[in-house]
């Protein structure tokens, strides 16, 4: 049917832009590049130029924050010296 054939081909759409953009971890001017000339079966981003990436996403955001809960329990466990305690 035509929906079940829309979904396919969005979900073969969606593999490529990860594969081919939202993968790409070189810097910035590489991942516009990638976005820019990103081509599968029709579908490119148009006028990408003028997206800005500069923005954190909030995922990426919630990802850093639960580093530093990290670093400062652990900081603490070694402040009472349960850490020291471990290795003997």
């Amino acid at each position: 049917d035509y929906e079940g054939q829309l979904a396919d081909e969005r979900a073969e759409v969606w593999k490529e832009i990860e594969d081919e953009v939202l993968n790409c971890d070189s810097n910035e001017v590489r991942a516009f590049d990638a976005a820019n000339d990103f081509r599968f079966k029709g579908f490119s981003f148009s006028d990408y130029w003028e997206t800005d990436n500069t923005d954190f996403t909030y995922r990426y955001i919630w990802c850093l924050y639960a580093i530093v809960h990290g670093i400062m329990e652990y900081d603490k466990l070694k402040q009472r010296g349960v850490l020291a305690a471990e290795k003997e």
